[in-house]
């Protein structure tokens, strides 16, 4: 919610990719409005903190229903951050789910099938992420083929952990 995604062309290899775009100070201002007592730059180092995650986790997982995270970085004036990713073409599942667009219940059979193996996958790398729902899931009808986007808000598990917040071992 807090990144704008454009596509984009990617120079040198000349391929589409999808850029989401994250304004630093639309993040302080809308998410930190009620948490007054931090200081602007440590809003902004978490803010930049968070969209990093979203990259590392993104970037750490390969399965063909996971979106591909190319490359991430910050703005030399520091104002805002980008990760740039594998562009999938089709529509979000939502689009789908109006009553004159609905899908055939064995498409949306397969597809929730592949929605299944890769957050298995991502489960297997320790990573959930949270926020399954038809925003976050960009279908091909031509094709069927299907992509997990989003992972702004995925959770990194390790096995050292017990409880949210408490960390064990090394």
């Amino acid at each position: 919610a807090s990144g704008k995604v454009d596509r984009a062309r990617q120079l040198g290899i000349e391929r589409s990719v999808a850029l989401k775009i994250f304004q630093l100070e639309h993040i302080i201002t809308s998410r930190y409005a009620a948490e007054p007592s931090e200081s602007v730059l440590e809003r902004r180092e978490d803010a930049r903190r968070r969209v990093v995650r979203e990259a590392q986790v993104l970037g750490a997982l390969t399965h063909p229903n996971c979106v591909t995270i190319y490359d991430f970085g910050v703005s030399k004036d520091e104002s805002f951050l980008y990760i740039a990713m594998e562009y999938v073409p089709g529509e979000q599942l939502n689009h789908f789910t109006k009553p004159d667009d609905l899908l055939d219940p064995l498409i949306v059979f397969r597809a929730m099938i592949r929605v299944a193996e890769a957050l298995h996958y991502a489960h297997a790398e320790h990573v959930v992420h949270r926020d399954i729902k038809p925003d976050n899931l960009i279908f091909d009808a031509a094709t069927e083929s299907l992509k997990i986007t989003d992972f702004g808000v995925a959770k990194l598990v390790d096995a050292e952990r017990t409880q949210t917040g408490i960390v064990l071992g090394t």
